[in-house]
């Protein structure tokens, strides 16, 4: 099975520690993962990515909402699906 995860940022809250625990309860040898994640912003604080495999971060891929970078951005990620061919996008 593959599993592709997406997430706008890595922040210290809630999706983020669903992502850590979810990518280590799948770390077997029939699951695949690739994490795509966006910086985040100034005034937060990110998880300690470290022990996060497979993971693509994506500088400019944010919150907030710029039509240039989410074009490119969704380009990118569409490669990535076309590539990857995950069976499950979370």
């Amino acid at each position: 099975m593959k599993i592709l995860r997406i997430v706008t940022r890595l922040n210290i809250g809630g999706p983020s520690i669903q992502i850590k625990e979810l990518s280590k309860l799948h770390m077997r040898e029939d699951i695949e993962q690739i994490i795509i994640c966006g910086a985040v912003d100034k005034n937060e604080k990110q998880i300690n990515i470290s022990d996060l495999n497979n993971l693509i971060c994506m500088s400019k891929f944010r919150k907030k909402l710029n039509p240039f970078y989410d074009l490119y951005y969704f380009v990118r990620i569409i490669i990535i699906i076309r590539k990857f061919k995950p069976d499950i996008i979370v």
